[in-house]
């Protein structure tokens, strides 16, 4: 077994990223197009939780019921999740924090195909987790 260093992990590309066709986003007679969906880095899936879990529900988990912390978090969780993980083929992402709004009013067949990639390259899908619990 090998010990990684503080070097080795530095130095590893472990942000990886994958290509997501969209069609519903590709006009008619064009070459199909799409984005790239990435691995979120730990300070990046750090403020996506707050914001969503959070800063969603305005600070006030323990004074509310189990109904109003969902209705809070699930607000906009799509569109925000695709903004963070969208990426070009150099890794930058391809949308802002402004873009959010916007994005939640596109084809929801398009933007849950690149949020069910994004859980699942992060590990956020409902098997993903309780796998973790398990072990």
């Amino acid at each position: 077994m090998r010990v990684l260093t503080k070097e080795n992990i530095k130095e590893c590309n472990d942000i990886k990223k994958e290509f997501v066709a969209i069609p519903e986003w590709t006009n008619e007679g064009e070459e199909e197009a799409g984005v790239f969906v990435k691995v979120m880095g730990a300070d990046e899936r750090d403020s996506w939780e707050y914001e969503t879990f959070v800063k969603g529900n305005e600070g006030k988990l323990a004074s509310k019921n189990k109904e109003q912390i969902i209705q809070g978090s699930m607000k906009r969780i799509r569109s925000s999740l695709v903004a963070i993980c969208s990426v070009n083929e150099n890794g930058e992402r391809i949308f802002t924090e402004e873009d959010i709004e916007w994005l939640g009013k596109k084809n929801a067949k398009a933007v849950d195909r690149i949020y069910e990639v994004a859980q699942r390259i992060n590990g956020m899908r409902k098997e993903d987790i309780e796998g973790e619990i398990k072990n």
